[in-house]
């Protein structure tokens, strides 16, 4: 979207929320952006070293569906570029979630993202840099991804869901914020033990149902690795000049998030 959408759309955010009353904002993205990076599989699939690869593929030796009919270009390259983390929309990627953090510590709200059309299920999650000690129940930067896709759409094999989850890390977002997936799936609907415990790669659904206490059933996975144990700076991360995130300095006194 351009920068005059996001305005329209925060802008009636902030008309509409009511501080004391509103206390959960849901954001629909049609992809999830808290999500494994991508981008290694995009610089290989765009590398020279896969042109024989490309001119096979154009004399029909592979089966059809490899290449683009119109480009030439390797079709799962389309769907790479929707990605959130892809080269075209990093900018566009910390933009949205400064504004998201900054709307949340201003509005006293919390703010979940659901995404999906990615075949598998997970949650990822943004949230403070431990070393700021601010409590997760006041913390503005959390914002859990709830992943979920069409209940009809094929999963992906295990093996592509364990790629993607060995490219999991806790990732640097910004001096303040840091993102990884959480390790929710111990069991698999067999319920037999998983070895990959932040992707699921079978057939689900989201429900959102309003929270009453006493009414969750106790949390069984532990607790996310901490930032030492895998961690990486983003690539997406880069500083920026043209836009002020006033909520976003370590110094930031928001006031009490309710919950």
């Amino acid at each position: 979207m351009t920068d005059d959408t996001y305005e329209l759309v925060l802008g009636r955010c902030r008309r509409e929320i009511e501080e004391g009353e509103t206390k959960h904002l849901l954001v629909l993205l049609g992809v999830p952006i808290a999500y494994p990076r991508l981008v290694w599989l995009e610089n290989l699939l765009t590398s020279r070293a896969l042109a024989p690869v490309k001119a096979l593929g154009r004399a029909r030796i592979f089966k059809a569906g490899l290449l683009n009919k119109f480009d030439g270009g390797v079709e799962v390259l389309d769907d790479l570029d929707d990605h959130w983390t892809a080269s075209g929309h990093k900018e566009e990627r910390n933009n949205l979630i400064l504004d998201l953090q900054e709307l949340a510590a201003e509005k006293s709200i919390r703010i979940t993202i659901l995404g999906g059309d990615v075949h598998l299920g997970g949650v990822g999650q943004f949230y403070s840099n431990p070393k700021l000690k601010i409590p997760k129940d006041r913390d503005h930067r959390y914002m859990p991804n709830m992943i979920s896709s069409a209940i009809v759409n094929t999963p992906p094999p295990e093996m592509v869901a364990d790629t993607l989850n060995k490219r999991n890390r806790v990732h640097i977002f910004d001096p303040y914020t840091m993102e990884d997936m959480i390790p929710m799936f111990t069991h698999d609907v067999d319920n037999k033990k998983r070895n990959n415990k932040r992707l699921l790669p079978r057939r689900n659904w989201c429900s959102i149902r309003e929270y009453h206490p006493g009414s969750t059933p106790p949390s069984t996975p532990p607790e996310s690795p901490t930032p030492s144990d895998q961690m990486s700076e983003s690539e997406d991360y880069q500083p920026q000049t043209r836009r002020r995130f006033s909520f976003s300095r370590e110094d930031a006194n928001p006031r009490k998030l309710l919950r």
